[in-house]
């Protein structure tokens, strides 16, 4: 074995020896986004199943819900999702889509719990259609524009 075969050697194991560094660091960083996101997840849930415990006791027992039990229910908004969202390319796409999922389904609970919370005075405020314009008119007042 001469010198340009030794040095030809040294080259391709430097260079293996980068691309499975290279390979460990994602995998590793991937891991790490991975168990920020189960850990923000299962206490999303966590909180979410406590709501869902508590508002169907207060259904079983026939106790309205009102402002005050909303406010200590409240579902909090994620901390590391929108900071992980730039990262999706390095989790799996199957988690990916769990995460999706999740996120959705805990922003549609958010919206159902803000309705909630406008009371009965809000929601008298509402316009009782969907044609602004013609709610306008029918109740004597000039048409509404857009």
């Amino acid at each position: 074995m001469d010198m340009a075969d030794i040095a030809t050697s040294a080259t391709v194991v430097i260079l293996l020896a980068a691309v499975l560094a290279a390979w460990l660091r994602e995998r590793r960083r991937t891991r790490t986004l991975l168990g920020v996101l189960h850990a923000e997840a299962r206490g999303l849930c966590a909180e979410a199943a406590g709501l869902a415990e508590a508002l169907a006791r207060r259904q079983a027992d026939g106790v309205p819900i009102d402002q005050l039990f909303l406010d200590m229910h409240a579902l909090s908004e994620p901390q590391t999702w929108p900071g992980l969202v730039s990262s999706s390319g390095l989790m799996p796409r199957d988690i990916l889509g769990r995460a999706v999922e999740l996120h959705g389904h805990l922003a549609l609970a958010r919206a159902r719990l803000a309705g909630l919370r406008s009371g009965p005075r809000d929601r008298a405020r509402r316009p009782p259609c969907d044609d602004l314009a013609a709610c306008g008119q029918r109740r004597g007042g000039p048409p509404l524009r857009n």
